[in-house]
């Protein structure tokens, strides 16, 4: 329930108002008058079925609807599928060629924003920890939630500007075991990014620790 609750039903919202209103008020603009049901029952169906081979989620791309069926793509709206097909051609050669590519090497450990253990003990779980699993598990890395460890509880970040962030999270995290990350490239997930204060507190830490390059991997960036 933990894991529901924290990834499963955010991820669920963030796709419906973020992607399939955005998407589909795009297609009634540009003139397609196509049902949302069948749209949503075959993506959702989808969903589930890449689950099983580390797939998140599949939803209509608002962005790319914007630019494969408006009169950018062709005058003639029976035309534009030609603009769609080739779009979903360059993301597959594209993420091809990236993947191979060093940008996304795969990391020596993974290390979750923590939380206060007060936090925990409230809460049942760390949102981070769940989803560092979950990443872990895909790419076959283990996670390790015993090396960074926040020993101040802080008030929350929730409103506060980003120096008033930064300054509530400077001194709060303590690295307990630097030698299981020096040399190492770290991954350091988080559930939601915002101002990236205690992400970057987080990074600090690890670098004086010793880690050799460090990526960063969040569900969602918050404006």
């Amino acid at each position: 329930w933990s894991a529901t609750l924290s990834l499963a039903l955010p991820l669920v919202l963030v796709s419906i108002t973020g992607q399939f209103l955005p998407g589909m008020a795009i297609l009634r603009s540009s003139g397609y008058s196509t049902p949302a049901r069948p749209i949503i029952a075959v993506t959702a169906i989808t969903s589930v079925a890449v689950a099983f081979f580390g797939g998140i989620t599949i939803v209509i791309a608002a962005i790319t609807a914007a630019l494969c069926t408006g009169r950018d793509a062709h005058e003639d709206p029976a035309r534009r599928y030609v603009a769609g097909v080739s779009n979903g051609l360059f993301y597959l050669i594209g993420g091809k060629k990236l993947l191979d590519s060093t940008i996304f090497s795969v990391p020596d450990i993974i290390i979750p924003v923590p939380v206060h253990p007060k936090k925990v003990r409230r809460r049942g779980y760390n949102q981070s920890t769940i989803f560092g699993k979950a990443v872990g598990a895909v790419i076959k890395v283990a996670l390790a939630d015993d090396i960074l460890i926040k020993d101040t509880e802080t008030t929350s970040q929730t409103g506060k500007s980003r120096t008033e962030r930064v300054v509530n999270v400077s001194e709060v995290f303590v690295l307990k075991k630097p030698e299981e990350i020096s040399g190492r490239h770290v991954l350091v997930v988080d559930d939601v990014i915002t101002t990236g204060a205690t992400l970057e507190a987080c990074c600090l830490k690890l670098k004086e620790g010793g880690a050799k390059s460090i990526s960063v991997l969040s569900i969602a960036v918050a404006g």
